[in-house]
């Protein structure tokens, strides 16, 4: 899971701030082709000039990657209006112009789709944290290049700090618990990465992964989420609980060697999860796609690791 700064201009976010949008077209002249590794639901943060350090750039907020698109200047006013970040489609070209090397208005822009804005009170400066950034950058860099670290510590910073007042009364009086969750999906993609193994045939992960969406329509799971990076692991967050619910599918001539390995992630998962969020209650458990042995289920339950033979409706 990627998390990227994207250099911004401070009017068109003050823009989205003050008309409370929840979504957003994240443009930028110049960039003709797409950002490598973007995925959605990646992170993307707001780099901008602040009043508070002129010679840094501070972090603003941030929002969800959905799309990445290439256009011209009048499809994206007409696609997208005043949430390109102003009122007219003048006032967009002129902040275009401005923005681009020969000040004029390219054929084509990169156009970012971003949704779940959030803005902080104040601005998150890299350099609080070890990372001296140039303020020649024009464009984007990737957050945790040098640091894994870092997106999980502006996060958490900016549960510390809190919400933009205006964002908080406009938009969700739970905005702080939003940032929670966001770093808390970001931190499962992140350690999910870390201990995935390849542990299961195609067929079989295409199988779990259909099984799996089919069981998110059922009433016992529909409140829970793939994590990102993965088709059949599914995690529910409430208050201060995760439960994550890994798959498992094997024939039975092999299921017992799988399932040693499996339990050795999901142990390894929940360790590396706990040391992270110490404030939350962590449970994992085991969706069996298909049957078991007795001692298995036996050793599952000395593992203190609970398992589910999921029921469709």
């Amino acid at each position: 899971m990627a998390s990227i700064a994207y250099v911004t201009d401070k009017d068109m976010m003050e823009y989205h701030r003050l008309h409370e949008n929840k979504a957003i077209n994240f443009w930028r002249p110049g960039t003709k082709r797409n950002i490598s590794n973007l995925q959605k639901g990646d992170l993307i943060f707001f780099l901008a000039k602040t009043a508070v350090r002129k010679r840094e750039r501070g972090i603003i907020g941030y929002g969800i990657f959905k799309e990445q698109k290439i256009m011209g200047a009048q499809k994206m006013w007409n696609q997208f209006q005043t949430l390109n970040g102003y009122e007219g489609k003048e006032e967009l070209y002129r902040a275009i112009e401005r923005m681009s090397k020969d000040k004029k208005v390219p054929k084509d822009i990169n156009s970012l789709w971003i949704e779940e804005i959030i803005f902080f009170q104040s601005p998150i400066f890299l350099s609080e944290f070890g990372l001296k950034i140039s303020n020649r950058i024009e464009s984007y860099m990737y957050v945790d290049r040098e640091d894994p670290e870092l997106t999980n510590k502006i996060l958490r910073q900016a549960q510390e700090i809190g919400v933009d007042m205006w964002s908080s009364v406009a938009k969700d009086k739970n905005t702080e618990r939003v940032i929670n969750q966001t770093r808390i999906s970001y931190l499962l993609a992140e350690i999910y990465s870390r201990v995935k193994l390849d542990l299961f045939s195609e067929a079989e992960e295409r199988k779990m992964k259909k099984e799996t969406e089919q069981l998110k329509k059922s009433r016992e799971f529909k409140n829970y989420d793939v994590i990102k990076g993965s088709q059949y692991v599914l995690v529910r967050t409430h208050n201060k609980h995760i439960d994550v619910q890994f798959s498992f599918l094997s024939p039975i001539r092999k299921s017992k060697e799988k399932l040693i390995t499996l339990v050795g992630q999901i142990s390894l998962f929940v360790e590396l999860l706990n040391g992270k969020v110490k404030d939350c209650d962590v449970h994992a458990g085991i969706l069996l796609y298909s049957n078991i042995q007795p001692e298995l289920e036996e050793l599952l339950e000395e593992a203190h690791i609970r398992y589910h033979y999921p029921k469709f409706e």
